[in-house]
């Protein structure tokens, strides 16, 4: 725990990093559907999304697994300083309210744009059920999991890989006896998402715990080439598949993609580590969940302007293109809101500018 509390800083280069890298991927998959591509998405998919439940795992457990706080009681540490009601009131007010927020505001453009009536059932299933933003609630879904663990003071990471995978198991009873609640195996609230990602939680608490052994490990030559051979394997994994349908089936969120995410999320921190910090990274490292709310409106506008023009067609890498604007344009957009309008983000904001 003192060597992850000592090198937190530099750490959040990497981990700003992989938060940038990742979300180019999120864009373009988000630019692939709405144009109807689709071709290079089970070469990520494995870990562009689980990065981040994986990342969320490392920052929570790294931080609620202080020697200092493994010490209190469940009361103690549930009131103390960013104890567990701290976390809990900040998946609340930064994830939940927020995501609930942005999906309200983006309904009736959204299906404007896309010619479909407005229902007032689809309404609540995409905002307050959360069907529209399956990752925040999925994320708050599986920090719920953790926080359970941790209310009952359960110190080893190795607990918490047991419920997770006792999370999974349920969620593999469930898939096979076909039980779903209001007619989506998902609802309510993407539940079982995030039941799965609970896992890549727990992985990052686990990798977390033994950092420097695996930074030690791969310091040495052979390191590089362990990694490039991972990556060679993992490449090699996908492009064998018979055919890219059959694999973004077989890649779901367990499975074989745990292996695959783990594999491919791993290698990514070992590059990202080897990179200098960079002020657009941690930018976006540090309002990810600004990105989150807007990385699926604007490739679904210029989607649209794409298709319109007959663009989509003519130019190959248009995914690329529409993912490289509508970074841009997101990036710009969360600047000024949070320099606006950070209330949108955390409402405590206007309750605490009234309070004074």
């Amino acid at each position: 725990m003192d060597h992850h509390n000592q090198v937190m800083a530099s750490q959040k280069h990497w981990i700003n990093w992989m938060k940038t890298i990742c979300f180019f991927f999120i864009f373009l998959s988000h630019s692939e559907f709405y144009l109807g591509y689709g071709n290079t998405l089970p070469y990520y998919e494995p870990f562009y999304t689980n990065a981040f439940f994986f990342i969320s795992g490392y920052l929570l457990l790294g931080k609620q697994l202080t020697e200092e706080k493994v010490q209190m009681d469940s009361y103690t540490w549930w009131h103390t300083t960013k104890g567990g009601k701290y976390v809990l009131m900040n998946c609340i007010w930064k994830i939940l309210i927020p995501s609930i927020l942005f999906c309200a505001i983006f309904f009736f453009p959204k299906n404007l744009l896309r010619g479909n009536p407005f229902v007032l059932k689809d309404f609540v299933l995409d905002t307050i059920l959360g069907r529209a933003s399956w990752f925040t609630w999925a994320l708050f879904i599986a920090e719920m999991v953790i926080l359970s663990v941790l209310f009952f003071r359960r110190k080893s990471v190795w607990t918490f890989l047991l419920v997770s995978v006792m999370m999974v198991i349920l969620v593999s009873v469930i898939d096979f006896y076909n039980i779903s609640f209001m007619g989506d195996r998902e609802m309510p609230f993407n539940y079982r998402r995030g039941l799965l990602a609970s896992a890549y939680l727990s992985l990052g608490g686990v990798y977390m715990q033994y950092e420097a052994f695996i930074d030690r490990l791969f310091a040495k030559r052979v390191g590089m080439f362990v990694m490039l051979s991972f990556a060679v394997l993992y490449l090699l994994v996908v492009s064998l598949a018979q055919r890219l349908s059959e694999l973004h089936s077989l890649l779901s969120l367990y499975k074989l993609n745990y292996l695959l995410g783990a594999i491919s999320i791993i290698v990514l921190i070992y590059f990202c580590k080897r990179l200098k910090g960079s002020q657009i990274s941690d930018y976006i490292g540090r309002n990810s969940i600004g990105f989150f709310f807007f990385c699926g409106a604007f490739p679904n506008i210029f989607a649209v302007i794409a298709n319109h023009l007959g663009a989509s067609y003519r130019l190959l890498f248009m995914p690329f293109i529409i993912t490289i604007i509508s970074y841009f344009v997101v990036y710009w957009l969360v600047l000024f809101l949070n320099k606006y309008m950070p209330y949108l983000f955390d409402l405590r904001i206007i309750w605490n500018k009234n309070k004074k």
